[in-house]
């Protein structure tokens, strides 16, 4: 239950019994680059954990530190979801786009910092979303007008 009802694992997907890992949906895995323990019910996070797992099994040096990741299709609205931004962790929402034509990206920010993206029937940017968490992790802070502006390639919103 402390972990959400999932198996305990650590960035390698290893439980506490050395010789048994867990992988996928049933995963509460230390994710390394939130340095948090998270399980991410989807299957794409099944799709990546496994041969993250094996690689493990076979003794490879393994960090399984993808962003987290999920989509989902409900009639028309098609949206993708990455990183992760509950609710307490971040001060600042920043839309781009227009929420009202159901096409736009929202992004979750902390100190300017992006935590958090999803985007609404605006498709081929979850790697730039990634990407701008990723930076993120690492203290790369964002101007929320330039997050905002649909006319700066998400690419370049983090250069001056």
């Amino acid at each position: 239950r402390a972990h959400g009802g999932g198996v305990a694992v650590d960035a390698s997907l290893r439980t506490s019994d050395p010789d048994v890992f867990a992988a996928g949906d049933v995963a509460a895995a230390h994710h390394p680059l939130l340095d948090t323990r998270l399980r991410v019910e989807h299957w794409a996070n099944a799709l990546n954990g496994g041969p993250a797992a094996a690689r493990a099994m076979l003794g490879q040096e393994t960090a399984y530190d993808r962003v987290p990741y999920f989509f989902s299709d409900q009639y028309d609205l098609g949206l993708e979801y990455s990183g992760w931004a509950p609710p307490g962790s971040y001060d600042q929402v920043v839309l781009r786009g227009d929420a009202g034509k159901r096409e736009f990206i929202a992004f979750w920010l902390r100190e300017r910092r992006v935590l958090a993206g999803m985007n609404v029937n605006v498709w081929d940017v979850t790697e730039a979303i990634q990407d701008l968490i990723r930076a993120g992790t690492k203290g790369v802070q964002v101007d929320p007008d330039r997050l905002a502006d649909p006319s700066i390639p998400l690419g370049d919103v983090t250069r001056p």
